[in-house]
């Protein structure tokens, strides 16, 4: 593994610039009975991208641009671009997730556009037209470096830190299995199998992972210490992930099933609400207000944000949010909600009293997963 070096400024950051770079740990997939689907066919086909930053605001918004094979950088003061990071060309950024100390960041890309939906057809195409793959990039806000430390040869939708910040934890839908890899050295830790085609995975407070299995329309609770299954909920077809939400709140998008489902934590484990959210279409992210009053729901096929009370699940109301709203995430007052418009390529600012789409701040590509940082 060799971390990127390339000191660029933010003009030069915002080209289309990539630099070779030699691939972080991987997954053997030749282990998990697919012989053609190797690490070294998931490296192939282009340089590996990454680069620094010369300033990274804080607060600062990171959105995952699956079009443009970037990670884009916005101010949330002045609702501008200030910068971004290339990934491998081809590649395709899909989502984002920050370490429990809130000083690495970790992008997923795949060789897959996942943006036309998580059923099978939309994963049937490998990188180069052939077998699927993964790169997982480390961003460090410190150096503002960003490098590639996991492959895999699968498509893995995403992957998440552990609450202690020490397991880097994903899943690979091909090989129907989730894997753990230490977050310093970023070798595989353990590994378990048994999963129906696996999507996002989700770390728990309690210990366990929440793995969204869209082959069984179920969501499994694969416990940390023991490394066993421990249990399963029916959701429906094609769950997509599990979101963490206001500590210990879950909140599973059915994609095909189109609903939402409510998974708590109590004492040492997760039970789900016998209650289902339906936002009346195709759910993309759905997420608590930072004040835990309010469920709002990217409703992609409708081109809405649906929100509802988040006690009883009542629909309050809806509001237009271009053509294909996929993530949400608040800023820490709760004031504004910005949205991934994954169609229109760019990223919609709501106002969250008013309820009216304010700004629309233009990224091109499809963006996708999206978070609010602060270092």
């Amino acid at each position: 593994m060799k971390s990127i070096a390339l000191t660029a400024s933010i003009a030069a950051c915002m080209s289309a610039l990539t630099v070779g770079c030699s691939h972080g740990a991987g997954h053997d997939a030749d282990a998990h009975g697919d012989p053609s689907a190797t690490d070294a066919a998931a490296g192939e086909g282009g340089d590996a991208g990454g680069g620094t930053l010369e300033a990274i605001p804080s607060p600062a918004i990171l959105v995952a641009n699956g079009g443009s094979s970037s990670v884009t950088i916005i101010d949330p003061a002045t609702l501008k671009v200030v910068g971004s990071f290339p990934v491998m060309s081809g590649m395709h950024p899909h989502h984002v997730s920050v370490s429990p100390d809130r000083k690495r960041v970790l992008i997923t890309a795949t060789s897959g556009d996942l943006s036309e939906g998580h059923g099978s057809a939309a994963h049937g195409s490998g990188h180069g037209g052939g077998s699927a793959s993964t790169m997982i990039y480390e961003l460090d806000l410190a150096s503002r470096q960003m490098r590639d430390v996991i492959t895999v040869a699968a498509t893995a939708h995403n992957a998440a830190f552990t609450p202690d910040g020490k397991t880097i934890v994903l899943g690979m839908m091909e090989h129907g299995m989730i894997a753990g890899h230490d977050a310093k050295t970023y070798e595989e830790t353990f590994s378990a199998t048994g999963f129906g085609m696996p999507l996002e995975v989700t770390p728990t407070a309690v210990g366990s992972v929440l793995v969204a299995e869209s082959g069984t329309s179920s969501v499994a609770v694969f416990d940390l210490a023991s490394s066993k299954t421990t249990s399963r909920f029916e959701v429906g077809a094609v769950p997509v992930a599990a979101w963490a939400s206001g500590g210990s709140n879950y909140f599973v998008s059915v994609e095909e099933g189109m609903e939402v489902r409510h998974l708590v934590e109590s004492g040492t484990g997760v039970t789900m609400d016998a209650h289902t959210i339906e936002p009346g279409g195709m759910p993309g992210q759905a997420v608590l207000t930072p004040d835990g009053s309010e469920l709002w729901v990217a409703v992609e096929d409708r081109k809405v944000i649906a929100i509802f009370d988040a006690k009883n699940h009542d629909k309050l109301a809806e509001v237009d949010a271009g053509d294909k709203p996929h993530g949400i995430v608040f800023d820490p007052s709760g004031a504004r909600a910005f949205i991934t418009d994954e169609d229109g390529g760019s990223v919609l600012v709501i106002d969250a009293s008013s309820r009216k789409v304010t700004s629309t701040i233009d990224l091109g590509g499809k963006p996708n997963g999206i978070v609010w940082l602060a270092m």
